[in-house]
Formats: structure tokens, C-alpha cells, sequence
């Protein structure tokens, strides 16, 4: 089978049989790496909605999952194990036990969990075959239950044109690995590479940012109190480094430290257990760098409510929207809805091809300028989602969800066409006219002219590239009308 035919858990599951046990492992490894934030946005849950405590013990305990899994696949070798069996099974014991719990706990939340859980008991499993279903667990739980499902299979195609290649003569030299074979050196040089890879050709593999919702859990996370006030915030330290593929904060030293922790000092003994505490110990491990708990004398209301505003003020957003219009927008223009947001993937579907095939474009733009897309198809696919039923009535709630999804969606699009859709930058490719003026449709469907949201400078790029004529000139009425709204 050809890694290009493999787009499903099924067809991964066949190509991992008779490669390597270990690139099953860190191909499970590092799916559950991308989606974990997910599990950790429940951070900002209140407690009416989700049990403080159930909180905290679910993000230390899809942490330590997914930790020890990248120290298993960073450090373990034939000779030196770092990351024991029976530790695994622990780990994928003590997370196992939280499913039952899942009152008030989001599906996408749930299914991140999940593929952690998976990724960590491929660890504790000594026959390939079954180390090779892990793999494909992970991947159906993180693909059919968790947004970003393109974006998470071309990384797994990557992963595996990756381990497919000769190691470098710098990885053949590192005095790691001595005695080790190619195809095991090749395995841990891929865990220092990106989490979110994009592929060309064979040779051409290049790191691209997945844009949406995926972002929004991680930051979601970061504005929480847990990251805040306690040693919780050294998670994001060492995810960021893992996620750009830079090395990790804590040194090699601390995280054998961190991964040789024992079941009581991860509170598995106590029945009650601490997870601050837990989390302090962790801290302690690499120097206390980042987190140990603030001291008392701070004023910590007033300092998170400072970072609070910091954070969404740097977001630089404009209100489009309100959810009143958009919920009588999801009842009136379903039909319309639904296929100008069908139309608009298809487009982006094609314009992608044509990316993907061009060779001129610069290669850092050609992956920045396809995880804008992957975004924008994110977005789109979610909106979908909430779009009522034949003859029912979108709920409160559901025109809330759409409501902050559309001024995400419509900021995104606004501050990136400039730099992704300008002429000059997109080298023979055509700029997609139709993908632009389709986004700005739905955002007008949901706020009239103003919810078009993108400004003059589309506007100007529209009547400028278009073909002129009566459409054109009313597209340009909108702007002039609205420019001073928009931008």
C-alpha cells in the first residue's frame, strides 16, 4: 500500500503490519501529542459543569499519559529502558478509570482522552499486533471524533515518509546512537521534528500551524487558573517546544526524572489525590523553572484577570455578529447555508491541488498558505454542524457556539488575506476569487453587508481582479457603504 492511499484507520493498520513495532509507538506518540489540548481545555470549565477536581485529574493524567510516551520514544532503546511496561500500564490504568466519569465531559474532550489513552498502553503491550491497533486507535479516535481531521492525516502521512527516509549523517553521528539500527534512529529523529507536518513529494516535508479550533482549546488552557496560579502552567513550556519541534525546555536529565516518577508520587496511592501537589513535584524536577504555586502575598485576582485582558486584547478582534441575527439566520438561510458552505470546501478543495502542485511558490509560504485554508475548511465544517434540522428551531445555545465561531472565523480570514492572497505572493497561481467572495457570503448571510467582514482591502482585490461589470460595481457599493464598519 502507498501512503498517499492511507486515509483511514484501516488502511494505517495495514501499513504498520511487518514495519517496526516502534513506529507504530510513535506514530500513536504523536497523534495523541496533536490533540491533547483538547482534553485540556476543560480548564476553563466552572465547576457547575465539570468537578474542579475531575479537572485537574484529567489534564495530569492525559499529561503523564502523553509524556511518557514521548520519553518512551525520545530515550528507550534495546538497551536502556527509561519508560517501563508496567508504568505505562499504570498510567493507562489510572486514565482508563476517568471514562466512566463523563457527566458534563465534551465528546471532542472525551475522544483527545482517549487516543492518549491509546497512545500509552501501546507502550505497555509487548505483541506487534497489538501495538499496531493502538496506533490505528489513536488515529480513528483523533480523526472521527476530533476537529482537524485533514490536518492530522497529512501529518501522519509525513510521520510516515519521514521513517521511510535514510537518517541524516548528523543522526548517523550523534554518539546516541551507537548501536543502534537505522530504522531506530530514524524513530527518535522523528520526535524532534514538528508535530504538524505537510508533504510535497517524498523530499519535500515542511512544518505548516494548524489554525482553529485546535488553537483556541490550547489557548483556552493558557487563560485558565490552573495554568495561572499553579505548576500546571509547565505544561505549555514543554507541549509549545514539542509542538515546533525545538528542544524541550526541561533538559534530558529532568524528564528521565519526571518519567521515573513513581505511582504514589503521581498520587495513585491516595484517593484523593493532590494534583497540584503532583504537579509541584514535577516542577521541582526541572528547577522549579516556571510554575511552583504563587506565593500568598500576590494579589492572584487581580494578576489573572490582568493576563485575562492581555490575552484577549492581543487577539485584535471585531464584533460582527450578534446572536440573535445568527440564530434567525440558521432557521431562514438553511438551504442557502448549506450549500454556499458545501461550495466554498470544494473550492478549497481544488485551490489546494493547485498549491500543492506549484513549485514556485516559496516553501515556508506553501505551508503557511495551506494551513490558512485547513483552517478556513475547519471553520467552515464546524458552522455546518450547527445548522438545524428540516424544520427546527437552532437553540440558544447552538446560535451562541456559531455566534463566537463566526467572529473567529471572520477576524482569521480578514488579518491573513494580505499576507496569503495578494497577488505578488501567489506567483502564477490564480488568487481564488470564488473562495473569498464565498466566505464573505456567509458572514453576510449571518450579519448583512457588515458581516462580510473582510474590509477595503478585498474589496479593492475583488473589482480589481474580477471581471467588471454590474456584479463587480455592487460589491464595491458594499465596501464603500460599510469600509468604515468593517475595518
Amino acid at each position: 500500500m502507498e501512503i498517499e492511499d492511507i486515509r483511514g484507520h484501516e488502511s494505517l493498520e495495514a501499513w504498520l503490519e511487518g514495519q517496526p513495532i516502534e513506529w507504530a509507538r510513535v506514530i500513536a506518540t504523536r497523534i495523541a501529542l496533536r490533540v491533547v489540548p483538547i482534553a485540556w481545555s476543560i480548564a476553563v470549565l466552572p465547576d457547575d459543569v465539570l468537578e474542579k477536581k475531575f479537572r485537574e485529574n484529567l489534564i495530569l493524567l492525559t499529561f503523564r499519559a502523553n509524556f511518557l510516551s514521548y520519553v518512551y520514544c525520545k530515550y528507550n532503546t534495546n538497551n536502556v529502558t527509561i519508560v517501563r511496561g508496567k508504568d505505562a500500564l499504570i498510567s493507562a490504568a489510572r486514565l482508563g478509570d476517568m471514562f466512566a466519569e463523563t457527566v458534563g465531559f465534551s465528546k471532542p474532550a472525551l475522544s483527545s482522552a482517549k487516543v492518549s489513552f491509546s497512545s500509552v498502553r501501546s507502550l505497555a503491550v509487548g505483541s506487534s499486533n497489538e501495538v499496531v491497533k493502538s496506533a490505528a486507535n489513536a488515529s480513528h479516535k483523533a480523526t472521527n471524533d476530533v476537529v482537524l481531521a485533514t490536518a492530522i492525516w497529512m501529518s501522519i502521512r509525513a510521520d510516515l515518509y519521514f521513517l521511510q527516509q535514510e537518517p541524516s549523517n548528523n543522526a548517523l553521528a550523534n554518539p546516541d546512537s551507537i548501536n543502534m539500527g537505522r530504522r531506530q534512529i530514524q524513530t527518535r529523529e522523528l520526535m524532534k521534528q514538528p508535530l504538524w507536518m505537510g508533504y510535497y513529494n517524498q523530499n519535500n516535508i515542511i512544518p505548516f500551524r494548524p489554525e482553529g479550533a485546535l488553537n483556541e482549546k490550547f489557548n483556552e488552557f493558557t487563560t485558565s487558573r490552573l495554568f495561572y496560579e499553579t505548576s500546571f502552567g509547565l505544561i505549555t513550556e514543554w507541549y509549545k517546544s514539542i509542538q515546533e519541534g525545538k528542544p524541550s525546555p526541561f533538559g534530558k536529565e529532568a524528564e528521565i526524572a519526571i518519567a521515573k516518577m513513581s505511582p504514589a508520587d503521581w498520587g495513585d496511592e491516595d484517593d484523593d489525590r493532590d494534583c497540584i501537589a503532583v504537579m509541584d513535584l514535577v516542577a521541582e524536577s526541572v528547577g522549579g523553572a516556571r510554575g511552583m504555586r504563587r506565593g500568598d502575598d500576590l494579589d492572584l485576582e487581580e494578576d489573572y484577570e490582568d493576563e485575562k485582558f492581555k490575552a484577549s486584547s492581543n487577539k485584535n478582534t471585531k464584533n460582527f455578529f450578534s446572536k440573535e441575527t445568527v440564530q434567525k439566520s440558521l432557521g431562514e438561510n438553511r438551504t442557502t447555508l448549506i450549500l454556499t458552505c458545501h461550495s466554498i470546501l470544494l473550492q478549497i478543495q481544488e485551490y489546494k491541488e493547485k498549491i500543492r502542485g506549484n513549485n514556485c511558490l516559496d516553501i515556508e509560504f506553501k505551508g503557511g498558505l495551506m494551513s490558512f485554508l485547513l483552517g478556513i475548511e475547519t471553520d467552515i465544517a464546524e458552522i455546518i454542524k450547527f445548522i438545524p434540522n428540516k424544520n427546527e428551531h437552532p437553540s440558544d445555545e447552538d446560535a451562541q457556539v456559531v455566534t463566537s465561531k463566526l467572529e473567529r472565523f471572520t477576524n482569521k480570514f480578514k488579518d491573513n488575506l494580505p499576507k496569503y492572497f495578494e497577488p505578488e505572493h501567489l506567483a502564477d497561481i490564480t488568487p481564488p476569487i470564488s473562495i473569498i467572495m464565498g466566505c464573505g457570503g456567509v458572514g453576510a448571510l449571518f450579519g448583512g453587508p457588515v458581516g462580510f467582514g473582510i474590509g477595503a482591502f478585498v474589496g479593492k482585490l475583488i473589482t480589481n481582479e474580477a471581471k467588471p461589470g454590474h456584479s463587480s460595481e455592487k460589491v464595491k457599493e458594499i465596501f464603500e457603504e460599510n469600509e468604515s464598519g468593517s475595518l
